[in-house]
């Protein structure tokens, strides 16, 4: 896998959201380790700094982006593999 990039911008009138690590948790499947884990190799989004820099936060859109990035993945796999093949 590649170094995460994100690819988002707000744009005027867009709304942004920040959500918490239970809640990234719950839509990318992963242990709160394998968040930090994959931070650590720079895979995945950091998170933003709130409440003083004690709590952490991420955007909804990178996590979102991040997401779409393993199905996009995922597809070039299978039209990239025999089974693949077969399936498509």
């Amino acid at each position: 896998m590649s170094d995460y990039v994100g690819r988002r911008s707000a744009k005027k009138g867009d709304t942004m959201n920040l959500i918490r690590l239970t809640d990234v948790m719950a839509r990318t499947a992963l242990s709160r380790s394998g968040i930090y884990d994959l931070m650590a190799q720079k895979r995945f989004p950091n998170p933003v700094k709130i409440g003083g820099g004690r709590i952490n936060a991420w955007p909804e859109s990178e996590i979102d982006d991040w997401i779409a990035e393993r199905i996009s993945e995922r597809v070039s796999w299978k039209s990239n593999s025999p089974v693949g093949e077969a399936l498509l």
